[in-house]
Parts: C-alpha cells; structure tokens; sequence
C-alpha cells in the first residue's frame, strides 16, 4: 500500500511540475484538467512502453515514473512557475440552484463508490475484458493478447454468428486499470476508478 502512495505521489508532482512550469497555466480549472491529462497519459505511455518490451511489472513501472519525476524536476526546476489566479467562489457559493445539484452529484458519486467498493465487479464488460485483460498482461508481463481468456476469444470470422468478445487492443481505460491493478494485485482500485471520469464529466 505505501508503494501504491508514492507512487500516486510521484506521478502527481511530476504532472503537476509540467502543467505549471512547462504549460505555465494559472486558472484552477486548466490546471486540473492539464494536470489530469497529463496524469493519465504518463500512466499510459509507461503502461504501453513497459508492456510492449515485456517488462510489465510494478517495480519497472515504479522505476520509470520515479525517472520521469527526476528528469522534469531537473529540466523544470529553475523556471519561475507564474502566479496562480484565484478563482471567485462567491457566484457559486451563493447560488442554491448551483449547490443543490454539486451536493446531489456528490451524493450519488459516493453511493455509487460505496457499491463498487463493496462488491466484485460483476458486470459483463468488466469480466470479460476491462479487468481480464489487464490480468492477463499482469501476469504475462507483457500486452500480448491471449488467444482465449476467461472463456472469451477474438473474433475469428467477422460477420459469423460465433459469440466472442469484442476484437481487442489496449485502450487507455485497461491501461489505466492495469495501472492501479500492478501495485496490490487486485481489483480494488480498479472499482474505484471510474470515479475520477465521472469528475471530469
């Protein structure tokens, strides 16, 4: 678990330091969503990397964001990071429209994180490819796609009436999954990460 913290850490600080010395973005909202965005693609391009030569594992992957943090501390470090603009809050803070539908949005984000953190996933998409490819690629090392996975199989002949998953190749989303699946080895984190794209929604 403390592997899992540091390393969200290191992946933070190493988005954050881009998004306000290399982009030099000083608004609140651009700043979260550069930061989120460069977040996830940090976390994609090592996935992708790691898993395309085969060395798929959590050290590796801890290995190559603690390098990425190091070399963009090093090439940032000097460069004055502009002043921060504030956000007003007053329009939003005192308008009841606004703060009703921000407490019933947050009301049903942590019921629904409550139910997926307290059940297995069960759900068709998640068992037959959100989490089992990732599974699978943890356990090879590698993004090699099995020809048969948890009873599912590629698309032989297009237009048959075989039943087979959907034809595969990663996506960010099992990337990302993969991602948050490496450090404990389980599915936990996974549950808990579709909360992060209903934000951004």
């Amino acid at each position: 678990m403390i592997n899992l913290i540091i390393e969200i850490v290191i992946v933070t600080v190493s988005s954050w330091i881009l998004t306000k010395k290399y982009f030099g973005i000083v608004s609140l909202s651009d700043s979260i969503l550069t930061w989120f965005t460069l977040f996830l693609a940090q976390v994609v391009l090592v996935t992708n990397f790691l898993g395309i030569i085969g060395k798929l594992y959590f050290i590796n992957v801890f290995i190559s964001h603690f390098l990425i943090l190091l070399i963009t501390w090093l090439v940032y470090s000097r460069k004055t990071t502009p002043a921060f603009i504030k956000p007003d809050l007053k329009p939003f803070i005192n308008n009841n429209l606004i703060l009703f539908a921000v407490s019933v949005f947050f009301s049903f984000a942590l019921i629904s994180i409550y139910i997926n953190l307290v059940n297995p996933p069960l759900d068709a998409d998640s068992l037959l490819y959100h989490l089992a490819f990732p599974a699978s690629w943890i356990k090879s090392g590698t993004l090699d796609t099995p020809f048969f996975i948890f009873g599912s199989k590629p698309i032989l002949f297009p237009g048959s009436l075989i039943d087979s998953a959907p034809s595969y190749f990663p996506i960010n989303a099992e990337l990302f999954f993969t991602w948050l699946v490496l450090p404990l080895r389980n599915a936990f984190l996974a549950d808990f990460e579709k909360f992060h794209f209903t934000l951004l929604v």
